[in-house]
């Protein structure tokens, strides 16, 4: 019981990280959709995507183009769903993985500095120069 109850908290939070990104994008360029709004396009555009890039896959001698046509299926879906341009969907697309890149860099840098100093061990001899 616990770990289904645990299931969908996880569930919830990961459509909501997701959609944070695709919201602060969508800030960035200057369109006032709520988070809420943007994790459900977020999921409902990735949904889309993964069953056009599915079905483009299965057709024979084409399908190595798959990944392109379920990217131009998230962008569509995007477009639907939050009611901007297909350019602006672009931007929300790009900005969202700038966006991301940074921040995960900047808290791969604040962790990786706070674990270097659990990670750092003194020697057990001290380490000495000859000289000849």
């Amino acid at each position: 019981m616990m770990e289904s109850i645990f299931f969908g908290l996880l569930l919830i939070l990961s459509i909501l990280i997701s959609g944070f990104f695709v919201w602060i994008s969508l800030k960035i360029i200057g369109k006032k959709k709520g988070i809420l709004e943007a994790s459900l396009a977020n999921l409902g555009a990735v949904v889309f995507a993964s069953i056009v890039t599915i079905a483009i896959a299965l057709i024979p001698l084409i399908g190595y183009i798959s990944p392109i046509g379920g990217y131009f299926a998230y962008l569509y879906a995007l477009k639907v769903l939050l009611n901007i341009s297909m350019f602006d969907s672009f931007l929300v697309s790009i900005v969202s993985v700038v966006v991301f890149v940074l921040l995960s860099t900047l808290i791969s840098f604040v962790f990786g500095i706070w674990l270097l100093k659990y990670a750092l061990f003194k020697p057990m001899f001290r380490p000495f120069f000859v000289h000849f």
